[in-house]
């Protein structure tokens, strides 16, 4: 039944994930919460993360040489921190 309506090509073939956004998001509607969470001040609050080496990789994710996941789960924990802790510092 399926045939009918949804070519074959669609539903026959291996599992994919689901592709996040990340860039998307960080250089438009979240561009300023990540701003905020990456910066200086907040990196060194938390005291967990080198500020200096996650410039150089936020610098590389800006001109596109670097995956921006890393950068993401960054943004996760440091806010997970700011929500719950209030940070470490």
């Amino acid at each position: 039944m399926l045939e009918k309506y949804i070519p074959r090509t669609m539903w026959e073939r291996p599992k994919a994930g689901f592709r996040i956004p990340v860039q998307d998001w960080l250089n438009g509607p979240l561009k300023e919460w990540a701003d905020d969470l990456l910066s200086e001040e907040s990196i060194k609050k938390m005291g967990i993360v080198n500020y200096k080496s996650l410039q150089v990789r936020k610098e590389k994710y800006l001109t596109g040489s670097y995956n921006g996941n890393a950068l993401w789960h960054v943004l996760m924990f440091q806010d997970w921190m700011q929500k719950n802790t209030g940070g470490l510092g």
